[in-house]
């Protein structure tokens, strides 16, 4: 078999590696390129920066996690949230308590 063969069945084989890994990531990892775009969007400065008042997204950027857990706490009520203008906004102080009580030593 040519080189030139092998070369790009090793490249597909790569490719498709890297497509499927980030398929099978997503939700379970935050990836560099996801905050990069929640911090463009966000435009804080610091954690301390954050408003009281926290979109899913900017509320799971502030405890470090993926907004796939962060909604999993949601929808089981660990979480308190409010609606405003029927979008789900996450109360910082309601995430600081939990932070506090669920990691507490």
């Amino acid at each position: 078999m040519p080189l030139e063969v092998i070369l790009v069945i090793i490249a597909i084989v790569v490719i498709a590696g890297v497509f499927i890994g980030r398929r099978f990531m997503k939700g379970n990892s935050i990836d560099n390129a996801y905050l990069e775009k929640v911090k463009t969007s966000m435009r804080y400065g610091s954690l301390s920066d954050f408003p009281n008042m926290m979109t899913t997204t900017e509320a799971a950027y502030y405890m470090r996690i993926p907004e796939g857990e962060l909604l999993k706490l949601i929808e089981d009520k660990t979480l308190p949230t409010i609606k405003i203008a029927g979008k789900v906004r996450v109360e910082r102080s309601a995430v600081d308590q939990y932070l506090r009580d669920t990691h507490a030593v």
